[in-house]
């Protein structure tokens, strides 16, 4: 979730950026992990000037405002980054001790909550400008004197992330001010984040590492500028405007201006229609072309690009939907330019249209008024059961994209949507929407007025009294997300209808739902062929904003970024890495060149051997922590096995952390939490599924069956028979239940298994760290002209033995949608991994390599995993969409035969090896029987099986249920690859035969056999 910002930002008198003397920065090495970066690469034909930019209560307390920053040149002569020109900044280890709940934390005062500003003016001379302009601005400009603060050198050099030395140093610097810039000054924002996942005491200089990126439009949309982790490309970039790439990777300005001029002028694309949505008034000709150049901040700084001439048409900059409200109401004046010829007297307004009717005491904006009668439309029907059954209603309606228009005089659609059934949902929404931020205790306007109304920018009475004004401001909290319900529906209903599409809190389509009919349990908004769909004009679209930035067809940018408060699906991205790169004006400098896709990632997880664990029960009261040292020893003296404990009803691990040291997680989990997921689970299986039962009955209930044993575990006299195993690699009758179990344990953490046979694991050319089980994104190449390149995944054993892959994803064509019963292929391209033919579940899962891919495991991979069937083992597979975790990675709306395939899962190898005594038969083995001349004789053949060891193997085969002793066991390969036995049947029998033939290795200890190979054999039926 993410709050709009305050748009008034004040902060210094503008000292020249390079003349400075400061003292050198800590050394920095590029190998070092927790050396965190940023690359910044600009792509315009004209100068940007990065800023990066924290606030400085990271580290000086809650008492402190203002910001500090890094100001970034590209040498001591350049300001700022020139066109086609690339730097990386190191960000300083920058740490203070900081009080954080009583406890004392080393906190990097660089990390958390930073933004990066893409400025397309010199920022010395803007910054100069707009003190000019209002000397109350000292705050807003960079100081790089301060006392508390002095400026320092940062580390940065002109191209990728390097070490010392091996690029020209480019010149950055440090500095603090008072305030952040406005949100109308001519720059992009986008926000990161640097932390670490498992740190000690929140040092983010520890642990693995993160970063995490977003390119946020909540508050204003303005310049193209896209941003990618560092993580080799294994995902797509957040922001950035993919609609209007070219070619060469860089954005047409000519195409980006045009989609934005269509959106403010012309949403429906009939012509005519002009000034639909408020800009910044610092950005109109009016303010823009004066011959005072001195009452406009930048003006007279923009590149010709941007509209810096008179005659060239400008760029506009404008508000998201939260601030085209906000600033209508509030009224906020720009601080950079003025209407006349003082500053303090001829204020102008942030945004155009704004008025104010000193009469009836109420502000108004014409631009924004289209926005907010939308939401009325609804609102005055939110009570109205028949209006969706109204075919007149229905067919007035404009309906998304890719759905047929409603056409009451024909009987059948000319698509399976369901009009009636899609306007009761989104009726039903906007009601429990509208009531909630109406009348609700806490979030509601009517119990809550005087509270909502100052956040609506009237701070004391008397209040408006117009129900128009009212509206205005509901709307505001509605958009703005003002609320602190973080879960259940009414988060979802806000994102759904910002997104254009209805709200269904079922179950999404399943082939198998025993009584709703599969067009009525659709899920709209989680669709990504129906979100943001809704065109301009539509009465769907109760957020215009939001399909400008989101849509890639013919009128939207096709960004990948925040539109609104809650849209966090498609606005943020977190990754393991520890920098980032950001390329205003296009993607050439980002490893993946295609935009993030929240439903679409391709990962590898490997698998893993699992630790057997000591079973104990403590008497009810023991503080598990207070005997946690005592505990430690035991479990040293147990094969130092980690301890699964019971006291009362709750579950806690003694366990190893990744170092192999103990770790105490206690809780595990309770019996409480348990019962609430049988419950989901059986109330979502419709009673088929009880695994969460089962692992309860074992580990609570008194039981002949529960895992623990008869007596309580006490630390001060160890007893043996307190202490039993489990072993999870063992059927001990409950496997399903034991599976939950070791969730449970997984997903915290809680034992990082110390046998873990997986050493080393390459994906796309790529080293993976591999520290017990894991999961990664994988990095596969995009070439524009040939679609995804292959990419090998390599994992290496710890006795050396390779297991090889070679995928890529496929393009999907004729693919329908079942949402909206469209072609998606007519408007844009699928991929996916190709899958085998086993489907399996309820709802159905693919779940096998195809033919090409398991061949080249085969052929590639090392003997043993090769002959063992191994790579039949390798999965490729997606949970279905009815999972809601698999709703972050997979496709709504797409039949599961098609939908893009996201995981591909290896096994855990054997924890002690390859068995050189172990007996395989060869990939696509069959059994085949062929009646001989005489009619009552059948020659049963099947392939060598193979033994790595070489070792001399004997057949038996089972025919008809009956044994047959005399089978060939003499081979020679270039003779005969084939073993065989001959049977015997009554002639003229055509009694269907089953023959099974197993290969057994007696020289072995103990004796190894093979899996049976099965057959059948009918009389007069050629194999």
């Amino acid at each position: 979730m993410k709050q709009p910002m305050s748009y008034l930002r004040l902060a210094v008198p503008a000292l020249c950026l390079l003349s400075l003397a400061v003292p050198p920065a800590e050394a920095k090495k590029a190998d070092d992990k927790y050396n965190r970066y940023i690359t910044f690469q600009n792509d315009f034909p004209f100068t940007v000037y990065p800023v990066i930019q924290v606030p400085a209560d990271i580290c000086d307390g809650a008492a402190a405002t203002g910001d500090r920053r890094i100001i970034i040149n590209y040498d001591a002569k350049t300001e700022g980054l020139p066109a086609g020109k690339k730097i990386t900044v190191w960000i300083p280890r920058d740490q203070k001790q900081v009080n954080v709940g009583g406890k004392t934390v080393d906190k990097n005062c660089w990390y958390q909550s930073g933004r990066v500003y893409i400025f397309p003016v010199a920022l010395k001379t803007y910054e100069a400008n707009i003190v000019k302009l209002d000397p109350l601005q000292t705050k807003v400009i960079t100081k790089f004197d301060d006392p508390t603060h002095p400026s320092e050198v940062v580390d940065c050099y002109k191209g990728d992330n390097t070490v010392e030395g091996e690029a020209v140093k480019g010149n950055c610097m440090t500095g603090v001010s008072g305030a952040s810039y406005s949100v109308d000054a001519p720059a992009q924002l986008a926000e990161f984040t640097f932390d670490a996942d498992n740190p000690t005491d929140q040092n983010m200089d520890t642990g693995d590492p993160m970063a995490d990126i977003d390119v946020s439009m909540v508050d204003e949309l303005y310049i193209p500028v896209a941003g990618s982790v560092a993580n080799h490309g294994a995902t797509g970039y957040m922001g950035g405007s993919a609609a209007t790439i070219n070619a060469n990777g860089v954005n047409d300005l000519a195409q980006f201006k045009k989609r934005i001029d269509g959106f403010l002028t012309d949403p429906d694309g009939r012509g005519g229609r002009k000034n639909v949505w408020p800009v910044f008034a610092a950005y109109t000709s009016q303010y823009f072309n004066s011959q005072n150049k001195e009452i406009n901040t930048f003006s007279d700084l923009l590149p010709k690009e941007l509209g810096k001439n008179a005659g060239n048409t400008i760029i506009p900059h404008f508000p998201g939907g939260y601030n085209s409200i906000d600033m209508t109401l509030t009224r906020g004046p720009s601080t950079n330019y003025y209407t006349g010829t003082n500053y303090v007297t001829d204020k102008g307004t942030l945004i155009t249209g704004v008025r104010y009717d000193e009469k009836m005491k109420k502000p108004g904006n014409p631009l924004v008024q289209p926005y907010i009668d939308r939401w009325m439309y609804w609102v005055k029907q939110r009570d109205n059961p028949g209006f969706c059954a109204d075919k007149t209603n229905l067919e007035q309606l404009k309906w998304p994209d890719h759905v047929c228009k409603y056409d009451s005089k024909k009987a059948v659609q000319d698509c399976t949507f369901r009009h009636q059934y899609f306007c009761e949902k989104f009726q039903e929404s906007v009601k429990v929407v509208w009531d909630h931020f109406t009348n609700d205790p806490v979030d509601g306007f009517n119990p809550n007025q005087a509270k909502v109304w100052e956040k609506c920018g009237f701070p004391k009475a008397p209040y408006p009294t117009d129900e128009n004004t009212k509206n205005f401001c509901i709307i505001q909290q509605i958009v703005g997300y003002d609320s602190k319900v973080l879960g259940g529906d009414l988060p979802g209903r806000v994102q759904a209808l910002l997104r254009g599409v209805a709200f269904e809190a079922n179950d999404p389509y399943d082939p198998n739902h025993p009584s709703v009919p599969k067009a009525d349990v659709q899920q709209w908004q989680f669709d990504p062929f129906l979100t943001f769909a809704a065109p301009y004009d539509s009465q769907f679209n109760l957020n215009p904003y939001t399909r400008l930035v989101h849509d890639s067809g013919k009128d939207g940018l096709g960004s990948v970024s925040y539109s609104f408060s809650i849209d966090d699906k498609y606005g943020n991205f977190r990754d393991a890495a520890s920098g980032f790169t950001v390329d205003a004006g296009g993607v050439t400098a980002l490893e993946n060149k295609r935009p993030y896709d929240p439903y679409q990632q391709y990962t590898v997880t490997w698998g893993y051997n699992r630790d057997q664990f000591s079973l104990a029960w403590l008497n009810t009261g023991t503080s598990i922590e207070a005997i946690r040292a005592k505990l430690e020893q035991v479990a040293e003296s147990h094969g130092k096995r980690p301890f699964l404990l019971r006291e009362g009803d709750k579950l806690a691990v003694l366990g190893h952390d990744a170092n192999g040291a103990w770790q105490l997680t206690n809780p595990l989990t309770t019996k409480t939490d348990l019962e609430a997921l049988a419950a989901q689970e059986k109330e979502n299986s419709k009673g088929k599924n009880h695994t969460y039962q089962d692992l309860i009955d074992r580990v609570f209930l008194k039981k002949p069956a529960d895992v623990f044993p008869a007596q309580a575990l006490n630390v001060d006299a160890v007893s043996e028979q307190a202490i039993g195993v489990l072993n999870f690699d063992v059927d001990t009758g409950w496997s399903a239940g034991e599976a939950r179990l070791y969730d449970q344990i997984a997903l915290k953490k809680a034992d990082v298994p110390q046998a873990n046979n997986w050493v080393s694991l390459t994906t796309c050319g790529h080293q993976v760290p591999v520290r017990g089980p894991g999961a990664q994104t994988l990095p596969l190449v995009y070439d524009t002209a040939k679609g995804y390149l292959p990419c090998e995944i390599v994992a290496k054993d710890k006795f050396g033995d390779e297991l090889k892959l070679s995928m890529a994803p496929e393009k999907k064509t004729g693919i329908i949608d079942i949402y909206t019963g469209s072609k998606v292929t007519d408007w844009t391209t699928l991929w996916g991994f190709p899958t085998g033919k086993k489907h399996t579940g309820a709802p159905p899962v693919t779940s096998d390599l195809n033919a090409k891919d398991l061949q080249y495991c085969i052929d590639n991979s090392s003997p043993y995993f090769s002959v063992s069937g191994f790579c039949n083992n390798v999965n490729v597979s997606a949970v279905w969409a009815g999972a809601p975790l698999a709703r972050d990675v997979v496709y709504m709306g797409l039949d599961y035969v098609n939908m893009p395939r996201v995981g591909v899962s290896i096994a855990q190898p054997p924890k002690n090896g390859p068995d050189p005594d172990a007996v395989f038969w060869p990939n696509g083995a069959k059994v085949t029987g062929e009646l001989m001349p005489d009619g009552v004789t059948v020659h049963v053949t099947w392939p060598k099986a193979i033994i790595t060891s070489g070792k001399p193997l004997n057949y038996s085969l089972t025919f008809g249920g009956q044994f047959q002793a005399s089978c060939n066991t003499q081979h020679n390969p270039d003779i005969n690859p084939n073993t065989y036995c001959d049977a015997k049947i009554t002639k003229g029998d055509k009694t269907p035969k089953k023959m099974d033939v197993v290969a057994i290795n007696y020289t072995g200890t103990p004796v190894t056999q093979s899996v049976l190979l099965s057959g059948t054999f009918t009389s007069g039926v050629r194999p």
